[in-house]
């Protein structure tokens, strides 16, 4: 396998993900379910990096880079859920936080890049994906809706359900 290849093509399929992505964050599917999407988007993230480094085949990578690209729909969920903890006059802090959180992410995300430098890259995906998993844990012992936004999705399920019927 053409390691130059491979590099530009998981790139392009990655990124081809995160367009994608805008498309199912806010104002999608998971709207009044944000945990539930979280928890699929961090699925496309974490499943396949502990399966990329045992195929070997170019089609399956690039489809699992695609799929990991997809996590981005998390940035829209998570300012849904943050903005309800804050007035309508603050909002741009609850966007604050979310891009702040990013950014905190890339700096360790280069530490540990360089930490992992003279490793194998099958093993880097492993301890990556490791670390991962740690932070969606943290996540879900930490996320909270807030108290309006509970009472909003219920009557939004509410109206669905009526709607259905």
């Amino acid at each position: 396998m053409n390691p130059r290849l491979l590099t530009i093509l998981g790139v392009d399929s990655f990124s081809i993900g995160l367009f994608a992505a805008f498309f199912l964050g806010e104002g999608g599917i998971f709207d009044t379910r944000l945990k539930t999407g979280v928890l699929v988007a961090q699925a496309f993230l974490i499943v396949p990096q502990f399966l990329i480094p045992s195929f070997h085949s170019l089609f399956v990578i690039v489809i699992f880079r695609f799929l990991q690209g997809l996590m981005i729909m998390m940035l829209a969920l998570f300012s849904i859920l943050l903005k309800g903890w804050f007035a309508p006059g603050e909002r741009a802090k609850s966007l604050a936080f979310t891009l702040g959180a990013i950014s905190l992410g890339s700096a360790f995300g280069s530490i540990l890049g360089s930490a992992l430098d003279s490793i194998p890259w099958q093993e880097s995906y492993y301890i990556t994906g490791i670390v991962m998993l740690g932070g969606e844990i943290v996540y879900f012992i930490f996320a909270k809706e807030s108290p309006s936004q509970r009472s909003e999705f219920l009557k939004t399920k509410s109206e669905r359900h009526e709607s259905a019927s």
